[in-house]
């Protein structure tokens, strides 16, 4: 190999920038383009409009597997800021879309962790062939459409609006992903846990990719993880013993001389670990 090949200066350094660097190595923000990183799209999207109801700007969230392959999100919270329709109280959703980390929300116990980094709606933008978001906000309606993460028009009034939300409609990118088949049982499972350990979520999981036969599961648990343990087939006792505290650390000790400890369920926290 001559002296030239191996030359290598900061002229052969490739700096890519914003949505680019996301298309290029997808890996490295949604973990996988299997499966894995299917789902992870929709828990990005998803966990903004979650933190809403944790926030007390929200009461519901509804998630719908569409019939054309996508995903759709929607909140009845107060509709995220649209730069274009003058709106200043929080990072604009055009920012949102297009900026990495934009609008994360602080760790605390009243913010979820959906994502491995929280890297938000910028990255299910870059990484969807289309997505169209939809704001109804102070009597109006504003519409946002992006095509792999660049927008394709400028934010467009579409006339008055009833009550307000966000709505964000996106499908994955069949040039980035080896499969684009959501899994409802997948999805489910996640939503559920979500559902117990934050007792104010109310999460609707909605499948109309099949007319024939649709599906719909609501999780909604006011009392916790007191729900999970209460609802296992053969419960220790008929009282579920439960507490909850806010504070930096907890160290909790049960002793049953009766129980065995594979009996045991212990729940807490809300982040999500890679399966194994």
């Amino acid at each position: 190999m001559s002296e030239e090949s191996k030359a290598y200066d900061a002229s052969t350094i490739v700096v890519l920038e914003g949505l680019e660097a996301v298309r290029k190595r997808p890996g490295m923000y949604i973990g996988s383009v299997g499966e894995r990183g299917l789902h992870h799209l929709v828990f990005e999207a998803a966990e903004r409009a979650l933190d809403e109801i944790l926030g007390g700007t929200a009461s519901r969230v509804e998630i719908t597997l569409t019939a054309d392959g996508g995903i759709r999100v929607a909140d009845d919270g107060m509709g995220l800021p649209v730069e274009h329709a003058g709106h200043s109280d929080g990072p604009p959703l055009e920012t949102r879309l297009a900026v990495l980390c934009c609008g994360a929300q602080p760790a605390n116990r009243r913010s979820l962790s959906g994502g491995y980094f929280g890297v938000g709606l910028a990255v299910v933008n870059a990484l969807s062939s289309r997505l169209t978001a939809e704001v109804r906000r102070d009597g109006a309606r504003w519409v946002l459409e992006y095509e792999r993460g660049v927008a394709v028009a400028t934010p467009v009034r579409t006339g008055p609006a009833d009550g307000s939300g966000t709505v964000i409609t996106f499908r994955p990118d069949a040039e980035i992903f080896e499969t684009l088949e959501f899994s409802f049982d997948v999805l489910a499972e996640r939503f559920r846990e979500l559902a117990f350990l934050n007792r104010d979520l109310d999460i609707t999981l909605t499948d109309d990719r099949d007319p024939a036969a649709p599906r719909a599961v609501r999780f909604r648990f006011p009392g916790g993880p007191r729900d999970h343990i209460a609802e296992q087939s053969a419960p220790l006792h008929p009282d579920v013993i439960g507490f909850e505290r806010d504070c930096r650390e907890i160290e909790a000790l049960l002793l049953d001389v009766w129980v065995r400890l594979s009996r045991v369920g212990v729940q807490g926290g809300w982040g999500e670990g890679p399966p194994g």
